[in-house]
């Protein structure tokens, strides 16, 4: 639970303030998505009561998720869409993530090589590759069939998890032959980085990327087996 005031509201009884459940079900995904603790949550309605909720995390406020919107011309509240909302969720919790997380120091070059020589035994790759990093913007990394270079998004080396993910990413490229992502590309990462780890690696990709263009750059998520 949320340290701090009494009076809050967990996140696990914020249905009790009225907050739909796509509403929730937002909050816990995005949480999970910036790796917030869903219990350090709490929320108080009584600043904005009826328009939305105040947002503390681990009992420090973070600023309001409004639900409801006000049309100053009319003089009427009106109910926000749920991009709107989803927007003005991703705002606040980015903001507590942006608070909370330490600093990361760029992974280095020696350890990038070091990442790539053991992918490449990992996935039974004989052939030497070269990894640079560069500005991509619109992408994450990519991969050079003919020429074996792997470029990886210098934005991106604060996380050395997400480079390690994207070097085997486009090294299964490289050992599948393809460009796609067909259910042999999955299971192949599965069965060396295990399904929920990929999962939860390329969300956070997804969330870096839109937060250095405004989209995600991967085509799809890793899809769940069957």
């Amino acid at each position: 639970m949320s340290e701090g005031r009494e009076d809050l509201v967990p996140f696990d009884r914020v249905d009790i303030l009225d907050v739909p459940s796509w509403v929730r079900e937002t909050m816990k995904e995005v949480a999970e998505e910036y790796g917030l603790d869903v219990n350090k949550l709490a929320f108080d309605d009584s600043s904005i009561a009826g328009w939305g909720l105040e947002v503390y995390y681990a009992g420090k406020p973070y600023g309001g998720i409004l639900l409801m919107g006000y049309d100053r011309l009319s003089r009427r509240h009106y109910e926000r869409t749920p991009e709107e909302i989803e927007k003005n969720i991703r705002e606040v919790f980015e903001r507590i993530a942006s608070d909370v997380r330490p600093p990361r120091r760029a992974v280095t070059d020696a350890q990038l090589r070091a990442m790539l020589e053991k992918a490449r035994r990992d996935l039974e790759i004989p052939e030497d590759f070269k990894i640079v990093t560069e500005n991509l913007k619109e992408k994450a990394a990519s991969i050079s069939f003919n020429s074996r270079v792997i470029r990886i998004n210098e934005e991106l080396l604060y996380d050395p998890e997400i480079v390690n993910y994207l070097i085997y990413h486009e090294l299964a490229h490289y050992k599948l032959r393809t460009k796609f992502h067909p259910p042999r590309f999955y299971d192949l990462l599965y069965s060396k980085l295990g399904e929920e780890n990929v999962r939860e690696i390329e969300r956070r990709v997804l969330r870096k990327m839109r937060e250095i263009n405004g989209r995600g750059s991967l085509e799809r998520r890793a899809p769940r087996r069957r």
